[in-house]
């Protein structure tokens, strides 16, 4: 099966991997990417398995995924994409109500050479795509992190 993306990118440029872009905050990252002057944005389709393949093949292409999170076994595999093939990788999900977010992050022992693993209360979804745009320039702190209406700090 073939993946179709929408591909805001010159040909041969880095491209940064933005999933969830149906839905906010994944929508609005994207927007931002954009009115920052990115263009070497891709966005892969909700619930296209092919993406890990594509992302084997054009791995060498990628500068890094923003993968915001809606189905835990695509955000596995795509982290180990990057595991694999030296990625950075931001995930970024909501916060369950009264529940635990994703566990298999911080128990997994092996992790990309930068990540993020973001969480965010509803009240502060508005506020995630700047973190995150932060985080992606930024590269200095890997870690599991929580927004809320008080900020952003380490968990």
């Amino acid at each position: 099966m073939m993946l179709k993306l929408t591909i805001f990118a010159a040909y041969n440029a880095p491209m940064i991997v933005v999933t969830g872009t149906s839905k906010n905050p994944g929508r609005a990252m994207s927007a931002l990417l954009r009115s920052e002057g990115f263009r070497d944005i891709v966005e892969p389709p909700a619930g296209d398995d092919a993406l890990p393949l594509w992302v084997e093949q054009e791995h060498r292409r990628v500068q890094i995924i923003l993968d915001f999170a809606s189905d835990e076994a695509m955000s596995q595999a795509l982290w180990r994409k990057c595991i694999t093939y030296g990625l950075p990788c931001i995930l970024v999900q909501p916060c369950p109500p009264g529940g635990t977010p994703w566990k298999w992050i911080t128990g997994h022992h092996e992790k990309p050479y930068f990540w993020a693993d973001i969480h965010y209360a509803p009240q502060a979804e508005d506020a995630v795509p700047d973190v995150v745009l932060q985080m992606m320039l930024q590269r200095k702190e890997s870690g599991s992190f929580m927004i809320n209406q008080q900020g952003i700090n380490q968990i």
